[in-house]
């Protein structure tokens, strides 16, 4: 297994409408009594990650998240402040990134399945999950086929391209240079292997949280 993740729990999400309201970001959202980071942060432990590095961009958001790991060793919160998106917030901190890791969205838990088929699909270049659905806006979709299992990128693929990733230092630089995942994923020298998704992709609206929350409910309780 990967022995390190980064974590992203950043966002406001502001299109959640009174959820983004009540706590602030998506990430620290209940579901089963327990923010979803501390399922994506469960579940990582699980599969064997050892090392685990969360990043928050709001101050008040980060003593939350400070409050709850202050007594884990194995996770690190840091404070992103400046970054405006997601492709920004690995290039600040690479100089503690080993030269693979799992990338994971906070509010987005991932079964332990998964994050092990994707372990342990290749030993090099770059792995992406792939979903049937996204909830990202046109212009920053990144859509593409799967061939075997290389990802192919073309306009009108069927599968879209959203964490949990496996990334190394090489793509860092890329997103430093484009601050876009697609521009970075299009501009990846390595091979880029792909694994197709059963469980939903990250939510950004109040239909999808319903989905997610929903479906991590079921899987919890069976």
């Amino acid at each position: 297994m990967i022995r390190q993740a980064v974590v992203v729990a950043g966002g406001k999400g502001t299109r959640l409408g009174i959820l983004a309201q009540q706590y602030g970001n998506k990430s620290l959202v209940p579901v089963l009594g327990e923010p979803l980071l501390c399922h994506t942060v469960r579940w990582l432990k699980e599969v064997g990650v050892e090392m685990i590095v969360v990043t928050v961009n709001y101050v008040a958001e980060l003593r939350k998240v400070l409050t709850l790991f202050r007594n884990d060793t194995s996770v690190a919160v840091i404070g992103n402040l400046s970054r405006k998106n997601s492709a920004q917030c690995l290039p600040p901190i690479r100089g503690l990134l080993d030269n693979r890791f799992l990338f994971v969205y906070g509010h987005a838990p991932v079964p332990p399945e998964h994050l092990n088929k994707i372990a342990s699909l290749t030993q090099e270049g770059v792995v992406a999950s792939l979903y049937s659905t996204t909830t990202q806006r046109e212009s920053t979709k990144k859509p593409a086929a799967l061939h075997g299992s290389r990802i192919v990128f073309v306009e009108q693929g069927a599968l879209y391209i959203e964490p949990p990733h496996i990334l190394d230092h090489y793509f860092v630089e890329l997103l430093a240079r484009t601050e876009s995942w697609k521009a970075s994923f299009r501009s990846y020298q390595g091979p880029v292997f792909g694994v197709q998704t059963t469980h939903p992709p990250e939510f950004h609206y109040r239909k999808d949280f319903s989905r997610v929350r929903a479906w991590l409910t079921r899987r919890v309780q069976s």
